[in-house]
């Protein structure tokens, strides 16, 4: 058979890099049996529609077929998993993956955020942080992080966002600092309150940045914070599990339990779109924004969206 398409239908990971693009999947916490079906990793050449697969089973130290999130450097590819985080390097055709032994606070990495010569790497139990030049890796603020299930990781200037069960947490990277990003007010507290619904507080499943804004989707919705100045904006509240966000100068896309919305910043004007209007899926787990696109993650495979069109009338 001429490969063509997706290794696994549910996509939960999506790293663009120029024309290539890695998708994988994942199931959050928990911990599937696929059996005999395929699964892995796809890599896609857009302009060419040339697809490879990576299938851990029949590979020598990949170690993981459940994939949480894909990162790289110019020196590697990682692979965040269920058995711990799979190093790709670049000039090779070998994989090596990195355990709680080898200094990660648990097995089960669940995020990436890489920059430079750092990788920081979320797991079931807190955060790590690992130079691949000098092959040393670091636990950092365990006594914080430590207990935390870590879904979602984002680097932004002099800090890193962490995303967890239990809320919103950063590192300030240089002033060595770790601490929750804005205690989120009860929702007995008086209406006036920033963040009324605790939105800060729940279980977070995506982290996103555009400008000087932070885009924080949970359980208990969306909100979007200034990085600047740590004051949380009303540029849009969702107050409804919110699974992944992506803005951009006009437009504020999220994945809602029945579809996508999208918000017209100039207008405020909402338009929820389902499989109706194209979705494989409207169980979205991931949004990747591609210029005048999105690309969507779902259950049932990756979609892409053009979200910045002006022929569409909403």
């Amino acid at each position: 058979m001429i490969p063509c398409g997706l290794l696994q239908k549910r996509t939960d990971a999506i790293y663009i890099e120029g024309d290539s693009i890695w998708l994988a999947g994942g199931q959050g916490q928990t911990q599937p049996q696929y059996g005999n079906v395929r699964c892995g990793v796809t890599l896609c050449e857009r302009s060419e529609q040339k697809f490879s697969y990576i299938e851990p089973r029949y590979i020598p130290g990949f170690d993981s077929e459940v994939i949480y999130d894909i990162a790289a450097d110019e020196k590697n590819i990682y692979f965040a998993g269920q058995h711990g985080l799979t190093v790709h390097p670049r000039k090779g055709d070998h994989y090596f993956t990195m355990r709680s032994g080898d200094g990660l606070p648990d097995n089960q990495t669940t995020a990436l955020a890489v920059a430079g010569d750092s990788v920081w790497i979320g797991t079931a139990r807190g955060v790590a942080f690992y130079n691949p030049s000098a092959d040393t890796v670091l636990v950092i603020g365990k006594k914080t992080l430590g207990n935390l299930f870590v879904t979602n990781l984002e680097l932004v200037e002099g800090k890193l966002i962490i995303g967890s069960t239990e809320g919103t947490f950063y590192i300030d990277t240089r002033a060595k600092k770790v601490g929750r990003l804005k205690e989120s007010e009860s929702l007995n507290k008086s209406k006036k309150a920033k963040d009324p619904f605790g939105i800060l507080g729940g279980e977070i499943s995506h982290l996103s940045v555009f400008g000087d804004m932070l885009y924080v989707s949970s359980n208990r919705g969306l909100i979007a914070v200034d990085l600047a100045t740590e004051k949380i904006k009303p540029e849009l509240q969702l107050n409804e599990p919110v699974y992944a966000a992506a803005a951009n100068e006009n437009y504020i896309a999220a994945a809602v339990e029945d579809g996508l919305i999208l918000v017209e910043r100039k207008s405020g004007r909402r338009r929820k779109f389902t499989e109706e209007d194209g979705l494989l899926s409207v169980n979205i787990n991931a949004i990747v924004p591609d210029g005048d696109y999105l690309w969507l993650g779902s259950d049932e495979g990756l979609t892409r969206f053009k979200w910045v069109n002006p022929e569409r009338v909403d």
